[in-house]
């Protein structure tokens, strides 16, 4: 079998016009896409070449990794003429060799400069047989230059004579298929001879030029339908994503066409389980090499098995990978902190973490499982001085199962204590950073240790629960700031784009926390701008000392932080 359609989106290369193949070939790579269509007539196999060239230097892929699919077009029927139009596609795409070869469509056309050559409005056909063409796509598979070949556009009466005297059969059938054009006949027949079904058109081709529509019985409305739209809220997933799925529960591979970065992302989560999972798929194939987590956050074994996916897929190898955990306040006995770091390891599927953090200068008791352990009201601490904690940490990087140490949520007199007694000095403080919160002292003295800084709730956590805000003193409300709205609106920007940029512009890390494709994209594009002083200046004068994460039933402990 070719591939396994199962598990195959492929990207669909239909529009001539997109100056932006080669971008969007790269990002789709970059997602993990491993199967591309094309065609000659669809005039962008050049681009498609330079973005294939370019994932193949970056090391991002091998020829071996990519299934790559291109069309015979109608005008190139002629035996002599069969090549000529391989060796275009090949030669364009800097390729030796393409995985399928499919006949474009049964019918010839005559040969010419265009594509679709007309005389008094009417297309010029020719009468080459397509059972001829077939020889000819024979002989290409023979050459080695393709190493399948299959058909598109053909009906159940023309693989039936055309099976009757190939001596290879089809390997593949593209044809347009959705719900508002279901050809079970076609699909079970194809499956009887086992030739692979591939979907085309799966949402009815809602971008066709109007002059193109057929009215009332042309399927662009597909994506717009109630039912589809009831079954998406049912799965909480978006109308293309179903409409993907749809294919994949059949086993056919299915190309959706794409034209920007956020559905390329969208439609390879069609076939995701869990948002976190799907979230970290995406954030990888957006670029994101450094992911920050930890043991109390519970997602620590979706985040493995996206790891591990990627990984497999050969988009990324560990080392390329920056991955942070947390030991829990739960653990901080001698004996707990390895006990909390295997259990993350082990769920993320690990050998070593690049660095890992004291999540909190308080201990809690361990009770069972319980993250915030709680009696009669009154959150459980302990009297665990983090000096203590810090000696654990040490020799956790002296077994080499983490490569740097460091803390979150430390205040400048803990850091100054901790730093008096340390082996391993910290290599980061973790902690809130934003306008509302500037903290330009902690800043400062982290700087001048050589302690990086790292920003957690850079956008005031807006998605945190309503009973865990604090009315008028929450920083929910800041990517809704003007002067953060005035600034973007400058720009050309996000508030989002913003907010991260004001931490780039001090040197600090950044993490958001991000689950949708188009905010997981949207934060990635902050590297091509710049604020300038004024902007900073405005930015930092909104300080006013509001913290989104405070854990106020600790605030009587002496080493809670925040005072």
């Amino acid at each position: 079998m070719l591939y396994k359609a199962s598990s195959v989106i492929l990207l669909g290369h239909q529009v001539a016009s997109s100056n932006r193949c080669q971008e969007i070939t790269e990002a789709a790579i970059a997602a993990g896409y491993r199967h591309l269509d094309t065609a000659h007539c669809y005039q962008v196999e050049d681009e498609l070449g330079k973005a294939l060239r370019s994932k193949i230097q970056q090391g991002i892929i091998r020829r071996e990794d990519m299934f790559v699919v291109s069309k015979l077009w109608c005008t190139y029927f002629a035996p002599e003429d069969i090549p000529v139009c391989l060796n275009k596609s090949l030669s364009d795409l800097q390729l030796d060799y393409l995985d399928l070869y499919l006949v474009h469509f049964p019918v010839g056309l005559q040969k010419g400069d265009e594509f679709f050559p007309a005389k008094d409005g009417k297309t010029l056909t020719t009468d080459i047989d397509y059972v001829d063409v077939w020889r000819g796509m024979e002989a290409l598979k023979a050459s080695g230059k393709v190493k399948s070949i299959g058909v598109s556009n053909f009906s159940i009466q023309q693989l039936e004579r055309l099976l009757s005297v190939a001596k290879v059969p089809p390997a593949v059938n593209q044809v347009e298929l959705h719900p508002y054009l279901v050809q079970s006949d076609l699909i079970t027949y194809c499956k009887s001879k086992n030739i692979a079904l591939t979907a085309y058109c799966p949402f009815g081709s809602p971008d066709k030029p109007k002059e193109m529509h057929r009215g009332d019985k042309d399927p662009e409305k597909l994506l717009e339908d109630p039912v589809v739209g009831n079954i998406a809220v049912k799965h909480r997933r978006t109308p293309a994503q179903i409409l993907l799925r749809y294919h994949i529960e059949q086993d056919i591979a299915t190309i959706p066409k794409c034209i920007n970065e956020v559905q390329i992302l969208e439609n390879k989560q069609s076939t995701s389980s869990e948002q976190c999972q799907g979230a970290a798929e995406t954030a990888i194939a957006a670029g994101y090499r450094h992911l920050d987590t930890a043991h109390c956050y519970q997602n620590e074994v979706e985040l493995g098995k996206a790891l591990r996916f990627k990984i497999q897929q050969g988009i990324i190898r560990r080392e390329d990978m920056f991955v942070v955990s947390k030991l829990w306040c739960t653990y901080f006995a001698p004996e707990d902190i390895p006990v909390c770091l295997n259990k993350s390891l082990r769920d993320l599927q690990l050998d070593y973490l690049d660095l890992y953090l004291v999540h909190f200068p308080v201990g809690l008791q361990k009770v069972g499982d319980e993250l915030f352990p709680v009696k009669d009201g009154e959150l459980l601490a302990t009297d665990t001085d983090y000096v203590d904690v810090w000696r654990g940490m040490e020799a956790l990087k002296a077994s080499g199962k983490v490569k740097s140490i460091g803390v979150s949520n430390f205040s400048i007199e803990q850091l100054e204590r901790l730093l008096s007694v340390a082996k391993v000095p910290p290599a980061v403080n973790q902690v809130e950073l934003h306008p509302y919160l500037v903290q330009s002292d902690l800043i400062e003295y982290c700087k001048s240790k050589n302690i990086a800084l790292t920003a957690y709730s850079p956008f005031g956590s807006p998605d945190r629960p309503k009973e865990l805000q604090r009315g008028d003193k929450d920083p929910e409300k800041l990517l809704e700031d003007p002067v953060v709205g005035e600034i973007a609106a400058k720009h050309k920007r996000t508030p989002a784009q913003v907010l991260l940029r004001y931490h780039i512009e001090q040197d600090i890390v950044v993490i958001p926390k991000s689950v949708k494709p188009n905010h997981i994209l949207e934060n990635t594009k902050i590297f091509d701008f710049s604020l300038d002083e004024e902007d900073m200046r405005a930015l930092r004068s909104l300080n006013r000392d509001w913290r989104a994460c405070i854990l106020e039933q600790l605030e009587s402990h002496p080493f809670y932080p925040f005072k």
